[in-house]
């Protein structure tokens, strides 16, 4: 069971990471502030998919830590990678 998590996890994190990478901006002001906490997601979400693939993160993992990753990475995908759709209540979302 807990290696089913472990790989549901990293599902979820490697998900959130290439959805972050590919989000592409369209308007011309840029939010720095996004960019460092896209950029922090980035890295949290990839050390948790690199530390899973080398055996590093093999310990117990819990069934709240699965669900809440899926959550975010439904989010994420919803809101195509935009993540101040998220801060701003969504007036950028269509």
């Amino acid at each position: 069971m807990n290696e089913l998590l472990l790989m549901l996890n990293m599902l979820a994190a490697l998900g959130i990471t290439l959805r972050l990478l590919t989000y592409q901006h369209k308007e011309k002001s840029h939010n720095w502030r996004m960019a460092l906490f896209s950029y922090g997601l980035i890295v949290a979400c990839g050390v948790t998919v690199i530390r899973t693939i080398t055996g590093q993160y093999a310990g117990p993992i819990d069934l709240s830590e699965v669900v809440l990753k899926f959550a975010l990475f439904l989010v994420i995908w919803r809101v195509r990678g935009d993540l101040a759709c998220l801060v701003y209540s969504g007036k950028r979302y269509e």
